[in-house]
């Protein structure tokens, strides 16, 4: 029964970590370009810059930074740590659950939060508040487990420290880490007496540490609050608004801009089976309060008063929400439990299926950043066929291919093309001479600037255009053109001007055939005779070289034949007939 267990316990833990890898978004949220770079340079530079309030954030970047170092400068070793949190917390929603529930149910609740869709999509996305929710429901397991051990052994105060060194972890990432002292309070308040050691174990070197941390910083900066202040010239405050309370909420059970929910079904099954099984809210409620106290505050908090109201911190993401999904998955475990204990075989084909409907939700959700991120890595990869060329394109194009560029030269490259208004940004596109132009594609899905992104609109292109390749994926709200790559080359041009220019072959061999047979009145002249035997002779060397001049290539005249001069290649048409008048671009035909 054992290794059965085990067995179950590790096929739902691979589907967890095969469907978050399958789906794999990747660098490119509206924030990343700045964390990149002030993370980046702790790497290069091995120092904190404590002007950069990213940099202030020890909890996030000591990971991250680490994951970088041990994976390299990409976007697996960027994301790499958001990553192996959210697969952390697999395992931590099954031991949370083990502390209340036998085993079987305990896999229910990892099950749960494996096909949780809003973890699926932050899990390869930039979201630092998986970390911190790492952090945070850690220090809650090692604070249940020292209230669970036996009084007064070592153990319990060896679980208790752990647990204030987790929630210090915490606390030096973002201030959210206070939405989970509620949680701990209801521990300590259920315990009672016998929870005082630890509760002082955990609560006394929780103060301990913060104590020092905030010294530190009176010593070092001369403000005890120093990691606030560095934040508040960015920070955004609101007055408090319905608008802005209810952010979090309908992100959780409305549908988004592009048809999917961030979470899935299950805020909607949740409250479904707490109305259903109403009079079991005391045994199985308990998560469902943790939840909803957590969510309040993440809506409510942080907030401060300011010229006689109340203000809040803004904007709402949706990548903060992770901080909330462990609570959400327990809840929805301990009412699920409830069912499937008074209607096994309906409530095991119910479950079955809503496993099944939230995978589909899980792709259909994190479509649109893995439709977007990987038209951009697509992109790139052709650009490196043109290491020498300077790269024209918008900003958040400019962020990700300077963020991996190979050495500051690739970073060198870059013209960023910043114009929200659009006759604005086709004199932009009239004023490159030369490069590589990246026009249309994707702007960020979420929180972007579409009215930002390079599209070409009403812009005629130019005759110096020369379109490289051209991406197919389909016109949504966060892509209006297709993604386009334009060679701009005022050599082309040129050499397009002079095909235009010269005479058709055909004119010119029958007109050799004329003066041959005497077709005019005039006598022929010698040299006139030589220089036509002479043009037949190079005509039937060219055809059976069959090669093309680099400059019949720029021209756009792939397969023909050009001819050189001593001074300067030029470019001309084909001197042989191909297989009918309207192909002449076409490879020629070995000469009859």
């Amino acid at each position: 029964m054992a290794s059965r267990q085990r067995l179950y316990w590790a096929l739902v833990f691979a589907l967890g970590v095969g469907l978050r890898l399958a789906l794999f978004s990747g660098y490119g949220l509206g924030d990343d370009p700045n964390f990149f770079q002030s993370y980046s340079s702790i790497l290069r530079s091995r120092a904190y810059n404590p002007a950069d309030h990213y940099q202030m954030r020890f909890g996030l970047w000591v990971p991250v930074v680490g994951s970088m170092r041990l994976l390299g400068v990409t976007e697996a070793g960027f994301i790499g740590a958001i990553t192996a949190c959210s697969i952390a917390n697999l395992v931590l929603v099954y031991m949370l659950a083990r502390q209340e529930w036998e085993r079987p149910w305990a896999m229910l609740a990892m099950g749960l939060a494996a096909v949780y869709p809003l973890d699926v999509l932050c899990s390869t996305l930039f979201a630092p508040d998986m970390i911190l929710a790492t952090y945070c429901f850690t220090a809650l397991w090692l604070y249940r487990k020292a209230l669970g051990a036996e009084e007064g052994g070592a153990s319990r105060r060896a679980w208790a420290g752990a647990s204030a060194l987790f929630l210090f972890f915490g606390f030096v990432s973002k201030p959210w880490v206070m939405l989970v002292g509620p949680l701990f309070a209801v521990e300590a308040v259920r315990h009672g007496r016998r929870g005082w050691g630890c509760t002082l174990v955990t609560g006394g070197g929780f103060a301990l540490l913060v104590a020092g941390y905030l010294g530190w910083q009176q010593v070092r900066f001369g403000d005890w609050l120093y990691h606030i202040s560095v934040e508040n010239p960015v920070s955004i405050f609101r007055p408090y608004s319905r608008e802005i309370l209810l952010d979090y909420p309908r992100m959780l059970f409305a549908r988004n801009e592009y048809g999917a929910y961030f979470a899935g079904y299950y805020p909607h099954a949740l409250v479904l089976l707490a109305v259903v099984f109403v009079r079991r809210a005391r045994a199985a409620g308990k998560w469902t309060a943790f939840f909803a106290i957590m969510l309040a505050g993440l809506a409510a908090l942080p907030a401060h008063r300011e010229k006689g109201q109340w203000v809040l911190l803004i904007p709402h993401i949706f990548r903060y929400l992770p901080l909330v999904s462990i609570p959400l998955c327990l809840a929805l475990a301990a009412y699920v439990r409830e069912g499937l204990l008074r209607h096994r075989g309906v409530g095991a084909a119910m479950t079955v299926g809503f496993v099944g409907l939230s995978i589909v939700e899980c792709v259909a959700l994190t479509a649109p950043t893995r439709d977007a991120f990987g038209e951009q890595r697509r992109a790139i990869a052709v650009l490196r066929d043109f290491p020498e060329e300077p790269v024209s394109c918008n900003d958040f194009f400019s962020f990700r291919f300077m963020s991996f560029a190979q050495g500051s030269q690739g970073a060198r490259r870059v013209r960023v093309v910043r114009a929200e208004d659009p006759a604005r940004r086709q004199a932009l596109f009239a004023a490159i001479k030369d490069g590589i132009v990246v026009t249309g594609g994707s702007s960020l899905p979420w929180y972007g600037c579409p009215r930002c992104t390079a599209n070409l609109g009403a812009f005629q292109v130019p005759a110096t255009w020369a379109l490289i390749r051209e991406f197919d994926g389909p016109l949504t709200g966060y892509r209006a053109e297709p993604q386009r790559l334009w060679r701009v080359s005022a050599a082309a041009a040129e050499a397009h001007a002079l095909l235009e220019e010269r005479p058709e072959p055909e004119a010119s061999v029958s007109s050799c055939a004329r003066w041959s047979t005497g077709a005019t009145t005039r006598s022929r002249p010698r040299s006139a005779k030589r220089s036509c035997a002479t043009r037949r002779r190079r005509s039937a060397a060219s055809c059976s070289a069959g090669r093309a001049s680099p400059w019949c290539a720029a021209a756009g005249g792939a397969g023909s034949v050009c001819s050189r001069s001593t001074s300067r290649p030029r470019p001309t048409r084909p001197r042989c007939a191909t297989t009918s008048s309207s192909s002449r671009w076409q490879r020629p035909h070995a000469p009859t």
